[in-house]
Parts: structure tokens; C-alpha cells; sequence
């Protein structure tokens, strides 16, 4: 069973198309290959699956999180729905009624916001490798750790699937695959992307035009790099 198209237009705030230019409208079309809705796709969103002998899960959030997302072509956000984060293929999973869920292609997003417990973290959905023929290849979600005039900085948030190829002594029992986290860090620096970290040498590395500067407020406003706020308190520094 599918949502109806009108369904998805009012769920993503898109059918106030005042001012919208024609060219830059999501058509029926295109709608119609996003919208794929079943009953049953609850059935992709578990906490764990034992049964398959996996510990962990691919997603950013374990449960619905309320979230927006700013459509490319579209200068507002959507309005806030239930979503699920996929970090290994890269999937966003919006909840557009009680019964559905939509897997909508990451190919359409600009920004995309999810509260999590009145914290607001955004991201930028991006494949900086085509833009910028460096980083991780493929729509990723980037988390804005940073975003001035000077620079952005930003946090890529992957999951992956470590596979046990081989079966314990004990018992002969196998151990289960797990998803893993990754994390990488980058730096837009214009039109130049360069990997970054959650200290102070791959920050250096990162922007080597400040690695004095870096030096100097590391120490004195004693940073946490390690810690987004550090991060983030660094780079507003840069930006002076």
C-alpha cells in the first residue's frame, strides 16, 4: 500500500509553493519514485537482531526522534515528523503516519534537524566527494559542528558492519557481527576540504594557517577538543 501523493506533499511542508519557482518544484513524479510506504517497514527499525547473530544497530537514534528536513530547491524546513537515522547505507527514515513509514533518499536533502531531548543537532547532507573530489564518497550526514564565514567544520557519522569470519573455542560458539561506529572529521576551508579531528594535531594539519593560533587558545581557554563544545569554541576563535 502506498501514501498517497498529496499525503507526503502536506507531511514535508511543500504544498505552499507561493514564490516557488517552477523549476525548482519537487513534481509527482519524482514523488512518486520517493514515496515508498508500507505497513510493515516497522519491521526495519529493531534495536536488535539477535536472530541474525548481529549485536548493535546501523541507526543514529534506536527510536523516533523528532525531526525537519530543508528539501534542495526549498529555502524553509519541513515540518516536524518522527525519524530514523541509517548510518551504514545511508537511509532517512521518516515516520509520516502512525501505519507508514517513508524511506526518503538522501539525494533530496539539503539540512536536516532532530531534537533530541530539546537539543537541536543539525546536519548537512552532502557527497563531498563530488563536490570536492576529496572525503567519504556517497550522501553522508555531516554534523555542523562549526559554520562560519571563514570555515565549517564538520563531524560524518557512519556505522559499519564488523563481520566474524571465524568460530570461538569455547563452546564453538560464533561470535556475532556488530555495527561499529566511525567517525571522521573535515574542514571547508572555500572551496578546499581537508580532514580534521577531535584534537589538537589533526587540527593543525587541518588548518595550518592557525596552527600557532591553535596552540595558543588550546591552552588558554583550556579546550576540550575531544568534546563538540571545545571543538565548536575553537573554531569561533579562528574565525576573529
Amino acid at each position: 500500500m502506498r501514501i498517497h501523493i498529496l499525503t507526503l506533499l502536506l507531511v514535508f511542508g511543500l504544498y505552499n509553493l507561493a514564490g516557488a519557482q517552477p523549476d525548482r518544484l519537487i513534481n509527482d513524479q519524482n514523488f512518486t519514485r520517493l514515496a515508498f510506504a508500507s505497513p510493515g517497514s516497522h519491521g526495519l527499525i529493531t534495536t536488535n537482531r539477535p536472530q541474525l547473530h548481529i549485536e548493535n544497530t546501523p541507526f543514529y537514534n534506536e527510536n523516533w526522534l523528532p525531526g525537519r528536513v530543508k528539501i534542495i530547491g526549498h529555502d524553509t524546513f519541513s515540518r516536524w515528523a518522527g525519524v530514523i537515522l541509517e548510518l551504514d547505507k545511508g537511509e532517512l527514515y521518516v515516520q509520516l503516519e502512525e501505519d507508514f513509514i517513508s524511506n526518503f533518499p538522501l539525494r533530496w536533502v539539503n539540512l536536516l534537524q532532530i531534537d533530541e531531548s530539546g537539543k537541536i543537532t543539525t546536519f548537512m547532507v552532502r557527497d563531498l566527494f563530488s563536490d570536492h573530489n576529496a572525503g567519504p564518497k556517497g550522501h553522508k550526514f555531516y554534523e555542523i559542528i562549526h559554520l562560519g564565514e571563514k570555515y565549517t567544520l564538520l563531524k560524518c557519522h557512519t556505522k559499519f558492519l564488523r563481520k566474524e569470519d571465524y568460530v570461538e573455542n569455547l563452546g564453538m560458539v560464533r561470535r556475532p557481527n556488530k555495527y561499529m561506529e566511525l567517525y571522521s572529521y573535515w574542514v571547508l576551508a572555500g572551496n578546499s576540504l581537508r580532514p580534521a579531528g577531535a584534537n589538537k594535531t589533526a587540527m593543525k594539519k587541518a588548518i595550518p594557517e592557525k596552527a600557532n593560533r591553535i596552540d595558543s587558545y588550546v591552552k588558554s581557554k583550556k579546550l576540550q577538543l575531544k568534546k563538540k563544545e571545545g571543538l565548536a569554541q575553537l573554531m569561533q576563535l579562528l574565525e576573529k
